[in-house]
């Protein structure tokens, strides 16, 4: 028996699972064991999962933090699949009966449409709906091509076939080959066969596409997607960093009823220290002196009488959240905690850096001193302007 360090019940040893603290959607796969533990159940890590991170990754906000400066990675010679840019819902004509039809935009503003079941209000706020959807559920997906450029083509239609792994796909303005004998990998629009309330939708994208007009979609956006993914970090890093000695600390006990709280009003009363994605301070926390291109920069740091987690995301937002701020647990970190400790993990690279500290992040980034391990990941950058033209 142990006990869970998110939901604080003693469970068998066989209901424990791997838990990514920083989630691998995010570049959790690639942080050292600081950021991974085995001390949450199977049942916490996949409600974490959905409710929790899933909130914040799949949201609108997080969707975007994805795109924010991940072609500083892109490779010359072997284009890579990027992420996609979520535009929203069509609404200038209406979905097919009990479907939605979501707007994405790939390389050179390739026009996605995406047109799935409507799932149930619980996922409002979540790009693309329910992310347990079966494959029945994931829907039809059709992209139109926007450059003649190989080179963005090819990175077009990677990204595609990356993101849309279980929906039906289509290429509008041709068909992806696979090998002889082969079905293909991206299907050829058929207007034919394809379903006439599909079409109406696609034809008002590409007529907009052409006449340069504006599209007009809904968006839908929670008032803070990180409201209780901040707390969960909190109590794992609470937890490693003084073990289970936290757990039962006045400030630990805030946090696990942040996390759990559905009721977002009333986890507002709440007395969590920290600041959230959309907090008017948010923008102007590190300014774009701490941001990493592509990469989320993670800093753990103690502040007066606290440690506190932050968080600067790739387009330069800043998050907080105090992990804790029990005297005798605070006092009893080493000297490093006051410099502070980075870690900084960039997901188009699928590489990761750190522990650093916090000085020699600070050199690094000032020109004052050079990281070996912060200039190998500087090295792969490119200047986006070398890239081939979107013809």
């Amino acid at each position: 028996m142990k006990q869970c360090v998110y939901c604080d019940q003693d469970k068998p040893d066989a209901e424990f699972s791997f838990e990514h603290i920083w989630p691998d959607s995010l570049g959790g796969d690639f942080l050292p064991s600081f950021w991974q533990t085995d001390d949450v159940c199977a049942r916490c890590n996949n409600l974490c999962g959905l409710f929790v991170d899933g909130a914040f990754i799949r949201s609108f906000a997080g969707m975007a933090e994805k795109v924010a400066d991940a072609d500083r990675y892109q490779s010359l010679t072997s284009p890579r699949a990027a992420p996609l840019a979520y535009m929203g819902r069509i609404t200038a004509v209406p979905a097919p009966a009990g479907c939605v039809a979501e707007m994405w935009l790939g390389a050179c503003g390739a026009n996605i449409i995406h047109i799935r079941p409507q799932h149930d209000e619980t996922w409002n706020g979540y790009v693309s709906g329910d992310p347990k959807a079966k494959k029945a559920a994931a829907g039809r997906v059709y992209i139109a091509l926007t450059s003649k450029e190989v080179f963005w083509a090819n990175v077009a239609l990677k990204s595609f076939l990356a993101h849309f792994k279980r929906s039906e796909r289509f290429l509008i303005n041709g068909a992806v080959q696979a090998a002889p004998g082969e079905p293909p990998i991206i299907a050829s629009l058929d207007r034919n066969t394809a379903p006439p309330g599909d079409l109406a939708v696609i034809d008002a994208v590409l007529a907009a596409g052409r006449s340069g007009a504006f599209m007009k979609n809904e968006v839908l956006v929670k008032t803070n997607p990180a409201d209780r993914f901040l707390p969960k970090l909190g109590i794992a890093l609470g937890y490693k960093l003084f073990g289970a000695p936290f757990l039962d600390t006045a400030y630990g006990q805030v946090l696990r009823r942040a996390l759990w709280e559905r009721d977002d009003a009333v986890r507002e009363t709440l007395p969590v220290v920290g600041v959230g994605y959309f907090a008017p301070e948010s923008r102007g926390l590190f300014g774009d002196m701490l941001k990493w291109p592509a990469g989320w920069v993670l800093l753990v740091k103690r502040q007066k009488d606290g440690v506190m987690l932050s968080v600067v995301t790739p387009s330069g937002r800043g998050m907080q959240g105090l992990i804790s701020d029990e005297p005798s647990l605070v006092a009893g970190l080493s000297p490093d905690h006051d410099e502070g400790t980075v870690w900084i993990t960039v997901p188009p690279l699928l590489q990761a850096v750190g522990p650093i500290g916090f000085p020699e992040y600070l050199a690094h980034k000032l020109g004052t001193m050079s990281s070996p391990s912060l200039s190998a990941i500087e090295a792969q950058l490119i200047d986006p302007t070398t890239l081939p033209l979107c013809r």
